[in-house]
């Protein structure tokens, strides 16, 4: 269903797609290159960015996530957890941003072309952009995944589990994270 758009990705591209949150922006987040071009075109420094996988068990190859977290995903709310290796451009010291959009779309994306960079398609510092806004602010440098509306139209709320401390409050409550 989506093989031009793993093709896409696979070659290096960057696609627009629908989240549960918002629109994100989604390059192969082991793919260097296609990192530097997100930065550049999100108008930012490189820096550590967020990844989107189709479930928990996909996840877990990545960080360290207590078995607790299955229950709460797939859900609105970003994961810093500690990372089981070092990849460059996705990993600061250890730990890795997970997000397991609850999205149809995003979630069958996912399945298909494997675990891509999860972050707001907009120009760094800029609004929150919709499918019209995308389209108009990046054109022909990015790939438009359309379908499934995001429900939320606000940001996931992102979540330090290591340090236990959310690092910004959005569209989850993040007190279900930290139920001992």
């Amino acid at each position: 269903m989506y093989e031009k758009v793993c093709e896409h990705l696979k070659n290096g591209g960057i696609v627009a797609y629908p989240t549960d949150t918002l629109y994100g922006l989604g390059v192969n987040p082991f793919d260097r290159k296609a990192l530097l071009r997100l930065f550049e075109l999100k108008d930012m420094e490189p820096r550590v960015i967020s990844v989107a996988f189709p479930d928990f068990l996909e996840a877990s190859k990545y960080a360290v996530l207590p078995d607790e977290l299955a229950e709460i995903f797939p859900a609105p709310v970003t994961v810093i957890a500690e990372a089981l290796s070092n990849w460059d451009c996705i990993t600061f010291e250890g730990k890795i941003g997970i997000r397991i959009p609850d999205n149809t779309t995003a979630l069958a994306l996912l399945n298909e072309c494997g675990p891509m960079t999860a972050t707001s398609a907009n120009v760094h510092g800029g609004p929150n952009l919709d499918l019209e806004g995308i389209k108009e602010t990046f054109g022909e440098n990015v790939m438009v995944v359309e379908g499934e509306e995001p429900k939320y139209m606000k940001p996931s709320t992102i979540v330090d589990i290591v340090d236990k401390k959310v690092i910004r409050e959005g569209a989850f409550s993040p007190g279900r994270l930290f139920q001992d």
